[in-house]
């Protein structure tokens, strides 16, 4: 090999070394950067009743709720991190049901975790993805 041969390898190894290393770094950034939104719905799955007493995990803390009217009931909090416990705890209605969504990076909404009980439920799903 060639001098000039050996110094266009030498520099071809070093720009694609250089790229690699960059789409790594792009991709720890992002998995940093990443924001999630957490939507709760707590309802009597019957439609009937009202729910008339939850707490939620927000990103500010756990938000309780009492008498409240209403058969349904939703809110989005966040953003949050991967990792963030996203859960809920309904009671005083006779068939409660929870339902947690979770939008990644302003994606839509995919629900994570759902579950109804017969007069109290709790539930909780783990950012992990």
């Amino acid at each position: 090999m060639n001098t000039v041969s050996k110094i266009t390898t030498a520099i071809l190894v070093i720009v694609i070394s250089l790229s690699s290393c960059n789409k790594d770094k792009d991709k720890v950034e992002m998995a940093i950067s990443d924001e999630y939104y957490v939507k709760y719905v707590v309802k009597c799955s019957q439609n009937r009743w009202y729910v008339s007493s939850f707490s939620i995990n927000t990103d500010a803390g756990t938000k309780t709720f009492n008498d409240y009217k209403s058969t349904s009931w939703t809110q989005t909090y966040g953003p949050v991190k991967k990792g963030f416990v996203a859960s809920a705890t309904a009671s005083q209605s006779p068939v409660p049901a929870i339902e947690i969504y979770v939008s990644k990076n302003q994606s839509p909404f995919a629900l994570k975790a759902s579950k109804t009980g017969s007069n109290q439920v709790s539930l909780s799903y783990t950012i992990d993805f």
